[in-house]
C-alpha cells in the first residue's frame, strides 16, 4: 500500500530534545505518516517524543550506527512503495524548509540520487569538518570521474526504484559515501540540490580516526567490486 509518492527515513540517536521540530518541519511537505523515525538505541525520550507527532516510528534495541539505522528504515519504508525517499538528520542541521527544492529537482532531471550541496555556505561550519569533507569530495570525485560537491551530507534523496538494487552494507557515517558509489557504479545520476549549512555547537557523532578509516576502506573495495 503505497503511502505517498515521497517518503523520509530519519536515523535519530538521543534526539528528543529536536526530533519533533524536525517532524513537523517535514511533515509540510510530507505526509506524517509516511515519516520514518528510526530510533536508533537512544537512551533518552526521543522514541516518546516520535510518538506524540504521529509519525511511524522503528526501534532498534541496541546502537547500531546511521548506515545501520538507515539501512533497516529504507528496508520498512520500501514495502509502502514510494517514489522517492529523502534521509535527513534529527539534531536539526538539516533545514525542512529545503524539502521542497529535493521535490523539484526530482521532478526536473532524470536523477536516482539527489544530495545536499553546503560548499556555497560554508562560514559556519568547524574548519576540522570542511576539511574533512573537502578530503573525501576530492577522492571520490577522482574515484567516479564526476564532480562530487559534499560528499559527506546526509541531507539527500534517493529513487526507491533505483535503491533496491544498491544493496548497501554500510554500518556507519560511510553509507553516504557508499551511496555516491554505487549509484555511480551501476549507472546513476546524481544531481545536487544547495542547501544552507547549520552548526549550533551540536556534538559530532562521528569518530574522526574510525570514520576516516572506514571510508579508506570503502573507497578501496570500490575497485573490486
Amino acid at each position: 500500500m503505497r503511502l505517498s509518492p515521497w517518503t523520509a527515513v530519519i536515523p535519530a540517536f538521543n534526539a528528543a530534545s529536536t526530533i519533533q521540530t524536525v517532524i513537523i518541519g517535514v511533515s509540510k511537505y510530507i505526509p506524517i505518516e509516511a515519516i520514518l523515525i528510526v530510533d536508533d538505541g537512544s537512551r533518552d525520550d526521543t522514541a516518546q517524543r516520535v510518538n506524540e507527532t504521529g509519525a511511524s516510528l522503528l526501534r532498534r534495541s541496541t546502537n547500531g550506527g546511521k548506515g545501520r539505522a538507515l539501512r533497516d528504515g529504507f528496508a520498512k519504508i520500501l514495502d509502502s512503495q514510494p517514489e522517492w525517499i529523502i534521509c535527513l538528520d534529527a539534531d536539526g542541521q538539516h533545514d525542512p524548509t529545503v524539502v521542497p527544492r529535493f521535490q523539484e529537482a526530482a521532478g526536473v532531471g532524470p536523477f536516482d540520487l539527489l544530495i545536499g550541496d553546503r560548499t556555497g555556505d560554508l562560514a559556519t561550519m568547524p574548519l576540522p569538518r570542511r576539511f574533512s569533507n573537502l578530503f573525501s569530495s576530492t577522492l571520490i570525485s577522482w574515484r567516479t570521474g564526476n564532480r562530487i560537491h559534499d560528499a559527506q551530507c546526509g541531507f539527500r534523496a534517493v529513487r526507491a526504484s533505483f535503491l533496491r538494487d544498491l544493496r548497501l552494507k554500510a554500518e556507519n557515517y560511510e553509507i553516504e559515501v557508499e551511496m555516491i558509489l554505487k549509484t555511480w557504479q551501476r549507472g546513476g545520476k546524481i544531481g545536487w540540490v544547495p542547501i544552507p549549512t547549520i552548526y549550533q555547537g551540536e556534538p559530532s557523532f562521528i569518530r574522526k580516526f574510525p570514520e576516516t578509516m572506514r571510508f579508506l576502506r570503502l573507497l578501496i573495495r570500490s575497485y573490486y567490486e
